[in-house]
């Protein structure tokens, strides 16, 4: 692999990606990135949990569940399971094959970030208010730098 330039989609300006940034990207399953590092640190992207929660409370009304914190609970932890399998079988693929598909991780990992906000909002936990700071905390006890985003 060649270290390549890219043009960012946001500031249109060039930036490099190099030989062991796609190697690491491939490693892990990334596509390459659309945006340089600048423009990827102003984005903040924090779950969008009104729009899950009106997913989730769509599926209830249709399936006729019900509204109920120890069956929801029950959900999560049954879940949770299934994730805990999920990388089990991954990394036990990943002795044998270069790039296992991480894709039941990731289906695993959407099921946990459905109900648990879907628990918080039986329990009248404000999510969109509550990520921001539990991050400013954990920034504070960790020491971690004031950067944002993450995504493309």
């Amino acid at each position: 692999m060649q270290d390549m330039k890219i043009r960012c989609v946001s500031c249109k300006g060039e930036f490099e990606f190099t030989a062991s940034e796609q190697e690491y990207y491939q490693r892990i399953g990334l596509r390459q990135p659309k945006r340089c590092k600048p423009c990827r640190g102003k984005e903040t992207r924090y779950l969008d949990t009104d729009a899950i929660i009106a997913f989730v409370q769509a599926v209830e009304d249709k399936k006729g569940f019900k509204r109920d914190v120890r069956l929801v609970f029950a959900h999560l932890v049954e879940e949770t399971g299934e994730l805990a399998r999920a990388v089990y079988l991954h990394e036990r693929e990943a002795l044998v094959k270069d790039y296992p598909d991480p894709s039941d991780i990731g289906a695993e990992l959407i099921d946990i970030i459905f109900l648990a906000s879907y628990l918080a909002d039986i329990l009248r936990i404000d999510l969109n208010k509550q990520i921001p700071e539990r991050m400013a905390d954990i920034r504070v006890q960790y020491a971690v730098e004031n950067k944002k985003g993450g995504g493309e």
